[in-house]
């Protein structure tokens, strides 16, 4: 295993000799040069591997694997000898699967800048449709892996007249795709207006005031920053936050059930108002409907 290993990753020159039954240099001058990693930059290497295993999907994750047992056998942890890296644990929600050969395809050609031609099957159509793409920008959104970048063709029919669109794409939802010879620069406003949060453009909510109470507020503590904070005597907090996504707060707000209600604005409140009311009144009419069974 370990003749393999020489010669297979550091291309060293060795055969057997059936004579002398024993492996031999072809080369007599051949060394092995493997870098040595300081202790530091070890350690950073296994953290960062350890991170990277609990949200990249195969075959990625895998890959890391192999690297990293590579780098330990030759150099030191840069870490106590009793520290157990399976007790370092992210916890980051993977809500789909992603076939292993798609994530492949689809991270190859992000990482070499190649467009990619994808079997896409979209929200509401029962056909699968075809698209060719050019992905700027690889991103882990609310637990599912997209790509963002141009869309360039809609099946054989070019995107010219459209001036070549954004396009975002759920991995989960790719069936096949085919890595294309044509090579792109990426697009930095797009790698900016997702590093700023924006991967869909959906409506933003601004300056609003939180009441916080029961086990939310514990929640808010570690969630916030300290000064968007204020502490009542019933033991609930006021909370600010300048800005958020509406759908996303909605969500949150409805889901704390009564803990949370909103000072401001009026817009907001009337609105988680409408909303908690029908799902009361949808509600009210199951249980009904069980009563009656």
């Amino acid at each position: 295993r370990d003749v393999d290993y020489l010669r297979d990753e550091y291309n060293a020159p060795i055969k057997y000799d059936y004579a002398k039954k024993g492996y031999l240099l072809t080369n007599p001058e051949w060394t092995w040069e493997c870098p040595l990693l300081e202790a530091d930059e070890m350690k950073a290497s296994l953290l960062g591997a350890r991170l990277a295993e609990t949200i990249l999907p195969e075959p990625l994750r895998g890959s890391i694997r192999k690297a990293i047992d590579r780098q330990l056998m030759n150099n030191e942890k840069g870490m106590d000898d009793d520290v157990s890296l399976e007790s370092l644990v992210a916890t980051i929600s993977i809500k789909s699967h992603i076939d292993p050969e798609v994530f492949g395809i689809v991270f190859t050609a992000w990482e070499q800048h190649h467009t990619l031609k994808v079997d896409y099957s979209k929200i509401g159509y029962n056909e699968v449709k075809n698209f060719t793409i050019e992905p700027h920008v690889l991103t882990l959104f609310d637990g599912c892996w997209y790509i963002k970048g141009r869309m360039i063709a809609k099946g054989d029919w070019d995107c010219e007249k459209w001036g070549y669109p954004d396009m975002i794409l759920a991995l989960p939802r790719i069936k096949k795709a085919k890595i294309l010879e044509t090579i792109f620069e990426t697009d930095s406003r797009i790698v900016k207006e997702v590093s700023n949060g924006n991967l869909f453009k959906l409506e933003e909510v601004h300056n609003i005031t939180l009441k916080v109470n029961g086990i939310s507020a514990c929640y808010v503590k570690e969630q916030f920053p300290e000064h968007d904070i204020k502490e009542s005597d019933d033991g609930g907090i006021t909370l600010h936050i300048p800005v958020a996504i509406k759908l996303t707060l909605i969500k949150w707000i409805l889901g704390e059930g009564g803990n949370v209600t909103v000072l401001t604005p009026r817009t907001l409140a009337e609105e988680i108002h409408s909303q908690a009311a029908r799902l009361a009144e949808k509600q009210h009419d199951i249980i009904v409907k069980i009563k009656n069974v």
